[in-house]
């Protein structure tokens, strides 16, 4: 009998290794991005908490005569007021018109870049660390 030395097709444990780190080194690309999509799409929260209470501002100076000193005054339950997934705080001053800051907490505390923001009697906008958050 002569001996038949036969191929059999498969992967080796190396082949196997480098797609395992390849995937791996996707994945994590892929969730840094995820990440600060996520962070960024949680903003328009406080930036929608802000604008509300803009407008509320507005309609107190037009009857009242005064802008409002806290949250409180605007009708929010607490001073400050806090976002429905509880997201953001957003405070109010009162100096020459007013200043509404909201400021990232809870899950999105995370968010560096924009970690308070502001919005002014004026309409003018601002954050503390970069332009790009409103």
């Amino acid at each position: 009998m002569r001996n038949k030395i036969t191929s059999e097709a498969g992967f080796t444990l190396i082949e196997l290794m480098i797609v395992t780190v390849i995937l791996a080194i996707i994945a994590a690309f892929s969730y840094s991005t995820y990440s600060k999509s996520v962070e960024k799409s949680r903003r328009a929260e406080g930036k929608a908490l802000m604008l509300e209470a803009a407008a509320l501002q507005e309609r107190r100076i037009a009857d009242a005569g005064t802008y409002a000193t806290d949250m409180e005054d605007l009708g929010y339950d607490a001073n400050p007021a806090i976002s429905d997934n509880s997201l953001y705080s957003v405070a109010v001053t009162n100096t020459n018109g007013f200043t509404l800051t909201a400021t990232a907490i809870g899950r999105q505390a995370v968010d560096t870049q924009c970690a308070t923001m502001s919005l002014n009697a004026l309409g003018q906008k601002s954050s503390t660390t970069s332009s790009d958050c409103w």
